[in-house]
C-alpha cells in the first residue's frame, strides 16, 4: 500500500514555458540586387533628353515646385538609368515629399551607380537612418500572430494559439522560436508526429539554442511514446496467475485488487477450519478429553468456494488484462513532456516482456 501511494511523484519538473521573445527590428541596409546589378548601355539621345530633363527638375525644385521635379526626374531616370546625379536627385526629392520608401530605392540605386565611393557610403548610411527598422525574414504580420498565439496559450486556447502559429510559420519559416512554440502546444494536443518534426526543425534553425539539451530530451520522449505495445496472448497467458496480465499491461491498481480478492479467497478458504470428533465419553464443557477421543477429522467448508472464487478471479483478470492489452494499443498514447529539472517517479510493479523473457520489476524508479 506504501508503495500504491507513493508512485505517482517523488518530484516534478518545472512548467514548461514558451518563447516570448521576438527579434528586434534592426536598421535597413541596401538590398544586394541594388547594389550588384548592371546597367544596360543608354543611346545619345537619350542621355542628352535625360540631362535636359534634370535641369528643368532642378529649375523647378529652386521654385517649389517637388511635385514637377519629381516627375521630370522619374522620366530621366528612364531615359537614363546608369545617370548617378539623377537618381541621387530623384532620392532627395522624393524624401523631401514624404515618399520615404521610393527615396531609399533611389539611394540604393545611387549606391549601386556610385560603386564603392565614399558618396555611396554616405548614401548608404542614410538609408540607415530614414528608412524604418525591420526584421528580416520575419513580417510584421507574423509578429502579431506570434504574440496573438502568446495570448491564445495563455487563456487555455491551444487550438487557436496552434492555428496562429502555423500562420507564423507559414509567413516566417526562418524563425525558429514558432517551430518551438508550437511544439510544445502539439505535445498539449497530444499530436505526436507534428510536435516531433517542429522540434527538429527548431534545431536545424538554431543548433545552439539555451534549450539544446531540453528540446533533445523532449525529442527522445516523443519517440519513446507509443513504443511500449503489449502483447493480448501474454497480458492473458500471465494473467491466469491474479493480477499479473494488469502489472503486464501497467494498471497496477486493478491488478493489486485482483491480487487481493483471490489471495483473500484462498486464505479465508484454509484458514476457516470445522473439526469433527468422536468421542468415548461425553464431552465436558463441549471438549472431549483427549484420552475419551476416538476419532476426529478437520473440514474447510470455505475452501471449495475460495478456490472458485480465486479461479472466477484469474480467468476474468486475464480477459481483462488481454483487452486492456488491445485497447492500450488501439489509443493514441498520451504525451506529457518533462519540465527543465529531473523527474523522478517511482513506479509501480510491472511486467515487462523483452523477446522470450519476461521482467518482473517490483519496485522502479524512473528519471
Amino acid at each position: 500500500m506504501l508503495v500504491l501511494l507513493l508512485w505517482p511523484a517523488v518530484g516534478s519538473g518545472q512548467g514548461i514555458e514558451l518563447r516570448r521573445q521576438v527579434p528586434p527590428p534592426e536598421p535597413r541596409d541596401c538590398p544586394a540586387e541594388y547594389l550588384e546589378h548592371s546597367v544596360p548601355a543608354v543611346g545619345d539621345a537619350d542621355a542628352r533628353e535625360a540631362a535636359r530633363l534634370t535641369t528643368a527638375a532642378t529649375h523647378a525644385a529652386i521654385l517649389g515646385d517637388h511635385d514637377q521635379a519629381r516627375q521630370l526626374l522619374a522620366r530621366a531616370a528612364e531615359l537614363d538609368p546608369s545617370a548617378e546625379n539623377v537618381a541621387f536627385l530623384l532620392a532627395r526629392t522624393l524624401e523631401e515629399l514624404g515618399e520615404v520608401e521610393r527615396a531609399v530605392s533611389e539611394y540604393c540605386r545611387f549606391a549601386g551607380l556610385a560603386g564603392d565611393s565614399p558618396d555611396a557610403r554616405e548614401a548608404r548610411e542614410h538609408v540607415r537612418r530614414i528608412a524604418p527598422p525591420t526584421r528580416p525574414g520575419i513580417p510584421d504580420q507574423a509578429v502579431a500572430r506570434f504574440e496573438a498565439a502568446l495570448e491564445a496559450y495563455a487563456a487555455g486556447a491551444h487550438s487557436a494559439a496552434e492555428l496562429d502559429l502555423s500562420r507564423v510559420v507559414a509567413a516566417a519559416p526562418g524563425w525558429a522560436s514558432p517551430y518551438y512554440n508550437r511544439a510544445i502546444i502539439r505535445a498539449a494536443l497530444n499530436q505526436r508526429d507534428p510536435a516531433l518534426a517542429d522540434f527538429e526543425r527548431f534545431l536545424e534553425l538554431e543548433p545552439e539554442a539555451p534549450e539544446r539539451e531540453l528540446v533533445t530530451r523532449w525529442i527522445r520522449e516523443l519517440q519513446e511514446v507509443g513504443a511500449v505495445h503489449y502483447s493480448p496472448g501474454t497480458a492473458f497467458a500471465v494473467g491466469l496467475l491474479p493480477g499479473a496480465g494488469h502489472f503486464y499491461t501497467e494498471r497496477p491498481l486493478v491488478g493489486t485488487l485482483l491480487v487481493a480478492v483471490a489471495g483473500g479467497a484462498l486464505v479465508a478458504g484454509v484458514a476457516h477450519e470445522v473439526t469433527h470428533v468422536q468421542c468415548l465419553g461425553i464431552p465436558q464443557n463441549g471438549t472431549c478429553p483427549p484420552d475419551q477421543i476416538l476419532s476426529q477429522h478437520v473440514e474447510r467448508p470455505l475452501l471449495g468456494p475460495g478456490v472458485a472464487v480465486a479461479a472466477a478471479a484469474s480467468l476474468l483478470g486475464a480477459i481483462d488484462a488481454a483487452r486492456g492489452a488491445r485497447r492500450h494499443n488501439a489509443r493514441e498514447p498520451e504525451i506529457r513532456l518533462s519540465g527543465r529539472d529531473t523527474v523522478v517517479r517511482l513506479r509501480p510493479p510491472a511486467m515487462v516482456q523483452r523477446g522470450a523473457n519476461l521482467d518482473i520489476a517490483l519496485l522502479r524508479l524512473e528519471l
